[in-house]
């Protein structure tokens, strides 16, 4: 059972890709969406997609689908491979005060970079994939000079705006 939900998470719940839950930085609204803060249940009869998509669809008239769109990303990318925090058992250098170490890999820091940072999809293409690394965060999602220094400093890591086609889910209304 998850509680107290906004309604992006629902929908990226039910229309997630390869077990990924879809971003609310990778959604298109069509009109505007409900209010407030959502419960749900899944259980053995509805533990697929399909049946919170159908749920969504029958409750609040909507239906989702996925579609190429042209749109600003951040690109992670690796500027310096000898940045500390990318040596084995590298820990960051970080001000307690204002940042926190957290053991990601590459592809779960651009998401966590993503849903909680940012307000754009980021992308990673460090080809770090698959390793778990410290990461430094700003304990204060909105300083993003700082995020940016640490993350270039301690983990030798650079977000670079781009423009990609990637896939969006468009919400619209069913009928």
């Amino acid at each position: 059972c998850s509680s107290d939900l906004p309604f992006t998470t629902l929908l990226g719940a039910a229309y997630r890709t390869n077990g990924n839950y879809f971003s609310a930085k990778r959604m298109v609204f069509a009109m505007e969406m409900p209010d407030g803060h959502f419960d749900f249940l899944l259980n053995d009869t509805n533990r697929d997609e399909g049946s919170l998509q159908s749920e969504i669809k029958k409750q609040f008239n909507l239906k989702g689908r996925l579609e190429l769109r042209e749109t600003n990303v951040l690109v992670l990318k690796v500027k310096d491979r000898n940045a500390p925090a990318l040596r084995f058992g590298g820990v960051p250098k970080y001000d307690l005060n204002e940042s926190f170490a957290r053991p990601l890999t590459t592809t779960a820091l651009a998401e966590t970079l993503e849903q909680e940072f940012f307000h754009q999809p980021v992308i990673d293409e460090t080809r770090l994939a698959g390793t778990i690394y410290f990461f430094a965060l700003p304990r204060k999602p909105e300083d993003l000079d700082l995020l940016k220094q640490i993350l270039l400093e301690q983990s030798g890591l650079e977000l670079v705006p781009d423009r990609r086609s990637i896939e969006m889910l468009v919400v619209e209304k069913a009928n």
